[in-house]
């Protein structure tokens, strides 16, 4: 775990200077971040198809996607302290297969100290060794969390929606944390979402073309309705407030702690209906929904 930190810290600033170089928009910048640390989840999710551990595949790829959300957007505002962007910024990368090649009016704001200095080829060599050791590091971690799953009888929903999905996501929440305190906020909505979206296609959709998933479980169920929940109650709250402050991240935080409640639960019950598995995803989006509803409150006049 301290190797991936490590190296995807220095991944993506390595990114960042390479971007600066190819003159990347905030967008580009995010979907290159995020395709460089979605690496580990789609290794670990294919991995697991493949041995015909579906539950924890479909774990991994789903759980680390509401986990994203936490990380990406609430943890990186709460340590940044807020993460800035125009609503077009939020309405657009929440549309899924919509690929922002520039935000112009987003670009001209950000300040001249923000920009790194361009890469060089020492850049790329530095960013392909970091990838490496990234998803090195991350497969080590997936081949003992699920080894020690096995050897203490812990659920495969719990291996991979929970500990797989964390310990393979850190390269997304470090490239996150940095971003956002480098004042990038529509680089790192991009990350989130854009990851999410990378997770789902590569780790899930194509593996499961050509091995198949076999039938769901009411807590396979409940991982994909908090997703889906929790993703609208962020965007909600990253529209209403044309960003992410630390309250909203707090928010979101304690929404995936919910999440985790939720799952845990369920295993110690031994399962969860469908029906009942997706209520408490409804109530999450239902409160996003009201979120964007309800006007935002307006800044106090200045005298």
């Amino acid at each position: 775990m301290v190797a991936s930190l490590a190296a995807s810290w220095l991944l993506v600033t390595r990114l960042e200077r390479l971007g600066e170089r190819a003159g990347f928009s905030e967008a580009w910048l995010g979907l290159v971040a995020a395709l460089a640390a979605d690496a580990p989840e789609i290794t670990s999710s294919v991995v697991a198809l493949s041995r015909g551990q579906a539950s924890v595949g479909a774990g991994v790829v789903i759980g680390s996607n509401v986990f994203n959300l936490a990380a990406l957007l609430g943890l990186a505002a709460v340590v940044a302290g807020s993460i800035g962007f125009h609503r077009r910024v939020v309405v657009l990368s929440g549309v899924p297969g919509v690929w922002l090649a520039a935000v112009r009016e987003e670009e001209t704001e950000l300040a001249e100290a923000i920009r790194p200095r361009p890469g060089t080829w020492r850049d790329a060599v530095a960013a392909l060794a970091a990838l490496i050791a990234v998803v090195g590091a991350s497969t080590v971690m997936e081949i003992a969390a699920t080894a020690v799953g096995r050897r203490y009888a812990v659920a495969d929903i719990v291996t991979g929606g929970l500990v797989l999905a964390v310990v393979t996501s850190l390269p997304n929440a470090v490239s996150a944390v940095y971003l956002a305190r480098r004042g990038r906020g529509a680089a790192v909505l991009s990350t989130a979402l854009n990851s999410n979206a990378i997770n789902v296609v590569g780790g899930l959709l194509i593996p499961a073309s050509l091995a198949g998933l076999g039938p769901g479980s009411g807590q396979d169920t409940l991982v994909a309705a908090w997703y889906a929940g929790l993703t609208v109650f962020a965007l909600a709250l990253a529209y209403r407030g044309r960003g992410v402050g630390r309250a909203a991240g707090t928010a979101i935080i304690a929404g995936y702690l919910a999440f985790v409640t939720a799952l845990i639960v369920t295993v110690e019950q031994g399962g969860v209906r469908p029906v009942v598995a997706v209520l408490p995803a409804v109530a999450v989006a239902g409160a996003g929904v009201l979120l964007l509803a309800r006007p935002a409150a307006r800044p106090a006049a200045r005298t």
